[in-house]
């Protein structure tokens, strides 16, 4: 409980962010769960959708915002 309300308070400082959740990977196989790499998905300009890996510099949190 209490993770809706850090979440939706970047949303509230400006509204053009949009609030993802990770989504965690499912192996089709075995079922088993596996921790979700750190990405962003976006369109390209054949209007595919494909993630893209997000690197984070030292002083970044996995939590924070993503441009």
């Amino acid at each position: 409980m209490g993770w809706l309300e850090p979440l939706l308070s970047h949303v509230k400082s400006d509204r053009r962010n949009v609030a993802i959740p990770v989504i965690d990977i499912i192996n089709q196989d075995s079922f088993a769960l596996q921790p979700s790499p750190l990405v962003r998905g976006g369109f390209n300009w054949g209007l595919f959708y494909r993630w893209d890996p997000v690197y984070l510099r030292e002083n970044d949190s996995f939590t924070a915002p993503i441009k």
